[in-house]
């Protein structure tokens, strides 16, 4: 889950994590993206608040031993910090990926890669290649299981 480039980034990974990794290896992954759906986010953050949109997905759809991944640039988007914070509750993993200082998401994910630049842009890029790099890892680990 993630906000503007950020969730480009969920949605390009869950993509990679689901379709890729099953052609790559025959196993399928449960891998989706929270900001995909425009008309859902949309009608949580009107019936609710912008700072709720994430959170009630979780609610839905995490499990214990799922693994929950926030990104966010300043490390401090409301609803994505609501989601983590969600998804603890439900017992999955959380993971964050964030820039400038880490912000709140630092401190709220059970784990966090904190990229220090501030420069959003170039965090962005920093995270795609995070998640490139995990991606790789986690299909070798599968082709070969």
């Amino acid at each position: 889950m993630g906000n503007g480039g950020s969730a480009a980034t969920a949605s390009h990974f869950a993509n990679d994590f689901q379709k890729c990794l099953q052609v790559a290896s025959g196993r399928a992954m449960r891998a989706m993206c929270l900001a995909d759906c425009g008309p859902l986010v949309l009608a949580w953050a009107n019936d609710s608040e912008y700072a709720n949109i994430f959170a009630p997905q979780v609610e839905c759809w995490a499990e214990p031993g799922d693994l929950v991944i926030g990104i966010s640039g300043s490390g401090n988007s409301p609803n994505v910090i609501n989601g983590i914070e969600a998804a603890k509750v439900k017992g999955a993993r959380t993971f964050g990926l964030c820039g400038f200082g880490g912000g709140r998401l630092s401190l709220a994910a059970d784990d966090c890669i904190v990229v220090e630049s501030d420069n959003m842009q170039q965090i962005e890029d920093l995270h795609t290649i995070i998640l490139h790099a995990a991606f790789t890892e986690v299909r070798e680990r599968v082709k070969n299981e």
